[in-house]
């Protein structure tokens, strides 16, 4: 990953053996899935991405989630309280689609 991309990881009720698979599924995307997007970024002169991800397992065994990417100086929020995930993986990918389509405005 880039020098300049910082991803930092809150969890909260979420199983020691998940947290690496989450961080694993986050790595995937910025990787594989925003690649072409950050790589704009990255062509300025200085740039930066901040993506803080904090997810919490609920009772249900649903998991809800809040990503606060910092693009380039530019804030991008994405919850999902109220409407929570089965499946991490659908979580993250979720997150950076929307990320995605903001991007792309």
């Amino acid at each position: 990953m880039n020098k300049n991309l910082h991803v930092t990881y809150h969890f909260d009720s979420v199983s020691d053996v998940l947290k690496p698979s989450i961080q694993e599924y986050v790595e995937h995307h910025i990787t594989h899935k925003m690649d072409s997007y950050f790589k704009k970024i990255f062509s300025k002169e200085g740039a930066e991405i901040t993506i803080k991800v904090s997810v919490k397992k609920l009772e249900d065994d649903r998991f809800d989630g809040h990503f606060q990417f910092v693009i380039d100086g530019k804030q991008f929020d994405y919850s999902t309280w109220n409407k929570p995930f089965r499946s991490v993986q659908d979580l993250v990918a979720h997150a950076f689609d929307h990320l995605k389509e903001r991007m792309a405005d």
